[in-house]
């Protein structure tokens, strides 16, 4: 009985733990997004849901955050930190170009652009100081760029004006198209746990192939009070999928493989 009652407690600890691990694995599901009416809050994929946490900033035409959490954003021209908690914005320069509508964060922890004038850029992002490194000519930038640390390049989307496109861009500035998107304006991208999802301007929230291209209808994103979708942000280790847990069920089975094992030990000690 001792030794079962040892056993029952090894049990429900594994158990206990099982739920934990289960809930670790399955966090909040939330993107950043920034609006046109100058807010800026997270947008939980599986409801669609937005909840802004700043409401009076600047019009943000994209957001990124780096591998610290840090959220910047910016408004063509500049370039601001923003912070959630307590929610404010400062504005760190001049970005000494007009066109920037996308921000996204490289596995270098280094910050990128591109603008609606087909310039492709790295921006320092203390200094706010833009360095071109490729014309990607011919074509104009939807409004935003997501790592893919999979493939160590960027995805973005570039427009026409019944469609958007994907193009995955290197970090040397060469762009290679993907595939139509079968949406127009798509202003904003960002991966949870390794699924890319697009939003239009007018808020649609779409899941989008990665490898094609294709779009696909997810649901309304809900809670805008009448804004436009401007941009998106996500970290790069949400383009990692998450890997298939062990259920319930067989984390309680493993636990009682230790049966046996525990009985084999007592009666060896007893021997």
């Amino acid at each position: 009985m001792k030794t079962f009652k040892n056993l029952t407690v090894v049990t429900i600890g594994m158990v206990v733990t099982a739920f934990g691990t289960l809930g670790s694995i399955f966090p909040v599901q939330a993107l950043t997004l920034s609006t046109s009416s100058g807010q800026v809050g997270s947008v939980d994929v599986a409801t669609g849901v937005f909840t802004s946490f700043i409401n009076n900033a600047p019009v943000f035409t994209d957001i990124a955050v780096n591998d610290s959490g840090q959220l910047f954003g910016t408004t063509f021209s500049q370039l601001y930190s923003i912070n959630q908690s307590p929610s404010s914005f400062t504005l760190i320069g001049d970005e000494n170009v007009n066109d920037i509508n996308a921000l996204g964060f490289a596995n270098n922890n280094v910050l990128y652009a591109t603008g609606f004038n087909s310039g492709f850029y790295s921006i320092n992002a203390s200094t706010s100081a833009a360095t071109l490194i490729s014309d990607i000519s011919g074509n104009q930038s939807a409004g935003d760029i997501v790592f893919d640390p999979t493939i160590n390049q960027f995805l973005a989307t570039f427009t026409t004006p019944t469609d958007s496109t994907l193009f995955s861009i290197a970090l040397n500035g060469i762009a290679t198209q993907i595939g139509s998107v079968g949406f127009s304006s798509v202003f904003g991208l960002g991966f949870d746990r390794g699924t890319l999802y697009g939003y239009t301007i007018d808020g649609k929230q779409l899941i989008i192939n990665s490898t094609t291209g294709v779009g696909v209808f997810d649901k309304n994103v809900t809670g805008l009070s009448g804004s436009q979708i401007f941009g998106a942000a996500s970290s790069i280790s949400e383009a990692q999928p998450v890997p298939e847990p062990m259920t319930l069920a067989g984390l309680v089975a493993v636990s009682f493989m230790a049966w046996p094992m525990k009985r084999k030990q007592k009666t060896s000690q007893s021997a």
